[in-house]
């Protein structure tokens, strides 16, 4: 049975839907919004702090194909 999120797998499908004119390797350089409502924790739930989740454009990590 595959992963449910294969990098790889994921990574493919946004080749496809560059290739296919739907979005630019630039537009997954921004967060979406649901990315960013989702990281705005209050500070008073993590009093010993939080450091969120990194984002990443992951075809800008792909063996350098999109620079």
């Amino acid at each position: 049975m595959q992963r449910a999120f294969d990098l790889t797998s994921i990574r493919m499908t946004l080749r496809k839907g560059v290739a296919n004119g739907l979005f630019t390797v630039e537009d997954l350089d921004t967060p979406s919004d649901g990315f960013r409502r989702n990281m705005a924790v209050d500070r008073k739930s993590f009093v010993g702090g939080y450091n969120g989740v990194q984002y990443r454009n992951p075809l800008r990590d792909d063996d350098g194909i999109y620079g």
